[in-house]
């Protein structure tokens, strides 16, 4: 896979790609009917977001979520809220996808359950399908780099 870099300031950027907030991307040209594609496939998922950041069983908590999109979503403001808190002075952060799933790795525990309306049960998924999906859901947040031969 391609190294990619972020930079955080009000918004993420990866190279020449920036990452609007959801709400931009939705009104953005075809990000609309994108965003209506995506939610009607992930409809009736309710998903659950199990954490425990450390060592401590004190530290376990869970998240609910409409769709497994708005979980991936939680993980990276939370990601980029730790680096903030970390570099308070720091006018923009930037950091790699190395840095994303070495916060991710550093979780004690990972592991979100989604629900299947056609088992009418919930799916477990591991921290490596989350990592993934979290790297897929950055890479499709954001606009395809201006093409330079044009």
């Amino acid at each position: 896979s391609a190294r990619a870099h972020f930079q955080y300031a009000s918004r993420v950027a990866i190279g020449s790609r920036e990452r609007k907030p959801v709400d931009a991307m939705a009104d953005a040209e075809g990000g609309k009917k994108q965003a209506q594609q995506q939610e009607t496939k992930t409809h009736d998922q309710h998903s659950i977001l199990l954490i425990q950041p450390s060592k401590h069983d004190s530290t376990r908590s869970y998240q609910n979520f409409r769709t497994p999109s708005e979980a991936w979503e939680y993980l990276l403001r939370s990601f980029e809220t730790r680096l903030r808190e970390l570099n308070p002075l720091a006018p923009s952060i930037g950091y790699g996808e190395t840095a994303l799933q070495q916060y991710l790795d550093e979780l004690k525990e990972l592991v979100i359950l989604v629900h299947d309306p056609e088992l009418h049960a919930y799916r477990s998924y591991d921290r490596k399908y989350i990592k993934q999906q979290v790297l897929d859901h950055l890479s499709a947040m954001l606009p395809a780099p201006a093409n330079p031969d044009k």
